[in-house]
């Protein structure tokens, strides 16, 4: 039999092939990247935004508004039944009711 050089990959030397699958910290694989899903993220990360203009009176009533519109546009849109698409539209809920207590 032939010499291996070491840097010879170990399923190469006969080795079993290692496994990530029992990794205790798995990365959850992001979803599709759909136009529902964009918007729905961009809506999610709008919000905070929106909020924290109009409590440092760096954006007006009215733009907040308008900007808030396009929230409710993403989530009125969004998928249903995918786990990141929950939790997203939960995000931009809670973001347009604190919204719609800040505009009164």
């Amino acid at each position: 039999m032939a010499a291996l050089h070491p840097d010879t990959p170990a399923h190469h030397r006969g080795m079993p092939k290692a496994s990530f699958s029992s990794d205790p910290y798995p990365v959850p694989k992001p979803s599709s990247p759909s136009p529902e899903m964009n918007r729905l993220r961009a809506a999610a990360g709008l919000a905070p935004l929106i909020e924290a203009g109009l409590r440092e009176k760096k954006i007006s009533a009215e733009k907040a508004a308008a900007m808030a519109l396009f929230c409710e546009w993403a989530l009125d849109h969004r998928l249903t039944g995918d786990p990141e698409a929950d939790r997203l539209g939960k995000a931009v809920s809670e973001g347009l009711q604190r919204l719609e207590e800040l505009l009164g």
